[in-house]
C-alpha cells in the first residue's frame, strides 16, 4: 500500500457502530469492551509495524506468527481522535506510536 500511495497510507481504527454491524447475529458488547478490543487490536497491529513475528493471546484476539512483510520505510505515527474524547473510559484513548 506503501508503494501504490508514495507513503500516504493512513490506517483508521475504531471501535465499531452497532448500526452497521449487528446484523451478524453475534450480539453487540457494550462499550467498555469494544474499547478493550479496540486497545488490543491496536496494540497487535503496532506490533506487526515492527516488521517481526507477532504472536499474541490476549483476551479478545489470538494471533498465531503473523507478520506485515511491506513495513513503512519510516514509522507512521498513529492515533485516534475520537476516542482521544473519551480519556476516562479507556486508560490507552489518543495513544500515538
Amino acid at each position: 500500500m506503501q508503494l501504490l500511495s508514495e507513503g500516504r497510507f493512513r490506517l483508521g481504527l475504531g471501535s465499531g457502530e452497532i448500526l452497521n454491524e449487528h446484523v451478524v447475529g453475534a450480539g453487540w458488547p457494550s462499550a467498555g469492551v469494544r474499547l478493550e478490543m479496540l486497545d488490543e487490536a491496536a496494540g497487535i497491529i503496532r506490533d506487526l509495524f515492527s516488521g517481526e513475528y507477532v504472536t499474541h493471546r490476549g483476551t479478545h484476539f489470538q494471533v498465531e506468527n503473523a507478520k506485515l512483510w511491506d513495513v513503512p520505510d519510516t514509522p507512521r505515527p498513529s492515533g485516534s481522535p475520537s476516542r482521544a474524547r473519551t480519556p476516562a473510559r479507556s486508560p490507552g484513548a489518543g495513544r500515538t506510536w
